[in-house]
């Protein structure tokens, strides 16, 4: 229904609860595309997009307008701000060391990572544009064609991260808000739009103000908690408010790749023994134990959900994670094979690599998680 412009508001209200529900269900799977997703439903209940009658076009005007925009510019803003200065700015290696995160890079990526120059000018790019989209942006309101720019700024942000990384729906949700930013000059050139466009106005004064009041203080709330949420910042956010702001999930924070990249990721190894006395890797596609790098490390996980989970498996320290794990592989693998193929032992190893600066070769540990024996 709200794809196809039925009920918008009540259908957005729904997904949005929906979308909490999983959300909360799933908590170690969380990243910066689920608060994107689930922010831009929030605003989205609150603006009148259903498909007008006869065709008609207006523009909707109001707080939350302004509102889903600055939205969709937080991740880039605040990321920004809360960047350290030395790694995104003075060295430039920033982006050299995120592409060394074998977990999240694709193969154009592991291409990149070999021109540490270019990366370097990538680097300091990336932080300007970061920094520059929101006062670009607030100009806009005297100079309409800068939305252009915007627009631009944030279509290629989202493309050049969906090329070299793998990180779920963030790139997704960025690049669908940029269009949000073509401005109507644009647009006409695009799809030519009629002259006599009304402005989309709420019925009843009383309705109107309530909710315009409604969404001015929950925008304000958002723009403060990203503030309060920055190094360093010296604006707190009221304690009393933090509840709400949890309750009804809008709380946000952007600290992609910052105030530094992580210097660590790695792989997990499954080393299984077998009643038959073979030993295999469950996470190399049930192929004889090897603890050497893959020359593909995202060939290990499924999807970016699995490669999210296996980074909680090893950083969250958590033993009943990784019990868990244990018992869906043993019990998933068992009730595929006969009885001679069954896990009697079961180990996750986690293949610790720390990055080291520029020109030398990464670190590997081998780290054991969790050992199990199947009990018989």
């Amino acid at each position: 229904m709200l794809m196809i412009g039925k009920h918008t508001r009540l259908m957005a209200a729904v997904c949005w609860v929906v979308l909490l529900s999983v959300q909360n269900r799933n908590p170690i799977l969380y990243q910066g595309g689920d608060d994107m997703l689930r922010m831009v439903l929030f605003w989205y209940i609150w603006l009148p997009v259903h498909k007008a009658p006869n065709g008609a076009m207006y523009k909707v005007t109001g707080w939350a307008v302004t509102a889903l925009l600055l939205q969709s510019l937080c991740p880039l803003f605040f990321s920004g701000l809360y960047k350290g200065t030395l790694e995104w700015w003075s060295e430039g290696t920033a982006f050299y060391y995120a592409l060394q995160l074998d977990q999240l890079t694709r193969h154009p990526g592991l291409w990149l990572r070999d021109y540490p120059a270019i990366t370097i000018v990538l680097t300091r790019l990336v932080y300007l544009a970061e920094l520059l989209v929101l006062p670009v942006f607030l100009m806009s309101f005297l100079k309409e064609g800068l939305r252009t720019a915007v627009f631009i700024t944030m279509a290629m942000f989202s493309v050049g991260i969906a090329t070299f990384f793998m990180i779920g729906l963030f790139p997704l949700c960025i690049f669908a808000c940029s269009v949000l930013f073509i401005p109507t000059s644009l647009w006409q050139k695009i799809v030519p739009l009629p002259a006599d466009i009304v402005y989309r106005k709420e019925q009843g004064m009383a309705i109107a103000w309530t909710k315009q009041f409604i969404l001015l203080f929950a925008m304000v709330l958002v723009l403060w908690w990203n503030l309060a949420d920055v190094g360093g910042s010296r604006l707190k956010f009221p304690p009393a408010l933090r509840t709400p702001m949890y309750a009804l999930r809008l709380n946000q924070s952007w600290g992609m790749f910052a105030p530094t990249v992580f210097k660590e990721d790695g792989w997990l190894v499954l080393a299984a023994k077998l009643k038959n006395g073979e030993t295999m890797d469950l996470n190399n596609d049930n192929m004889l134990l090897d603890f050497s790098k893959p020359a593909y490390v995202l060939n290990r996980f499924k999807n970016d959900r699995w490669r999210k989970y296996t980074e909680q498996v090893f950083a969250s320290g958590n033993q009943t994670l990784r019990l868990h794990l244990a018992n869906y592989l043993i019990y998933t693998y068992n009730n595929a094979h006969s009885d001679n193929e069954q896990i009697e032992q079961l180990a996750i190893y986690y293949m610790l690599e720390r990055t080291q600066r520029i020109g030398k070769r990464a670190e590997i540990e081998k780290v054991l998680l969790y050992e199990t024996a199947v009990k018989q």
